[in-house]
């Protein structure tokens, strides 16, 4: 079955378990939290994604990162950067 999740994010680092290859929907800040809103499918198997978040003018790590979305928290006081560690396959050459 497919649905939507979401899950809370904080500054910096957040490491998620959601199910495999959930793709990334939306963020935005709900009850001055912010969100993460992923379409899953709930019969598949888990997985660990590192989500980063970095508010405007925060250094970012020379890492390979994909965009998912910037969003305007506490009434535009603090902008929020969204972005997703890249995966890379791991396994023998």
């Amino acid at each position: 079955m497919r649905t939507i999740w979401k899950y809370p994010l904080k500054l910096g680092a957040n490491t998620l378990e959601m199910p495999n290859a959930a793709q990334a929907l939306s963020v935005q800040a709900q009850d001055g939290v912010l969100y993460l809103w992923m379409l899953v499918r709930t019969e598949a198997r888990t997985e660990r994604r590192c989500f980063m978040v970095f508010g405007t003018g925060g250094e970012i790590p020379e890492k390979p990162l994909s965009h998912i979305g910037t969003v305007l928290c506490h009434g535009g006081v603090l902008v929020c950067h969204v972005f997703e560690l890249e995966r890379f396959n791991d396994g023998g050459a």
